[in-house]
């Protein structure tokens, strides 16, 4: 998943999901999550797996008088592109420190995963165990990977709709959904069966 301003969403559609480096060096107008981008990868794309990091997430979304949208991406990315594979947030010391070909393997991505860095209770076996781990792919990715987008405006969506027909749209409220907490997400999931 990659959650990202509304705003740049026809780009996005136009040139595909494009590191910021890229989006530099052609030019293209984009509306920036993180202004800090603390952890220095301004060639990656941040993806999260299974849900979005929703304490990054919130943060931005109370910063940012915005609508914001989650694309829901095919895992093959994780396969297919050049990624580094962080079992917590990208800007932790841990991450920076650690040897960055070590963290594109098998093992890194296995870690994600791993009781080592939290209790892994009442979480499926696709969640990483930290909320704030994320995946970053080093190189563009077309939108032939995006499988849908979350909206969180029906008007928008609605808009959007009559504009793009052929791309799997979806609702979830301010608050619901992908807009809430893995945890909160979790509970309704279990309370309905899903």
């Amino acid at each position: 998943m990659h959650f990202i301003q509304l705003s740049n969403l026809n780009s996005i559609l136009q040139n595909g999901i494009c590191t910021r480096e890229y989006l530099y060096r052609h030019d293209i107008q984009f509306d920036y999550n993180d202004d800090l981008r603390i952890d220095g990868f301004e060639n990656s794309i941040s993806f999260s797996i299974s849900f979005p990091n929703y304490r990054m997430f919130y943060r931005l979304r109370q910063e940012n008088n915005c609508n914001w949208i989650v694309l829901i991406c095919n895992a093959q990315i994780l396969g297919t592109f050049n990624c580094i594979f962080c079992y917590t947030n990208a800007a932790d010391t841990r991450i920076l420190l650690d040897d960055h070909n070590r963290l594109r393997s098998d093992t890194a991505f296995e870690e994600m995963f791993s009781e080592r860095h939290g209790s892994r209770d009442n979480l499926d076996d696709d969640d990483p165990t930290d909320v704030q781990a994320e995946v970053l792919c080093l190189e563009n990715v077309s939108t032939d990977y995006i499988r849908a987008i979350v909206f969180d405006d029906e008007q928008e969506l609605a808009r959007f709709n009559q504009l793009r027909p052929k791309i799997n749209l979806m609702y979830h409220p301010p608050g619901q959904g992908v807009f809430a907490s893995r945890e909160y997400w979790a509970e309704w999931c279990r309370r309905h069966g899903i």
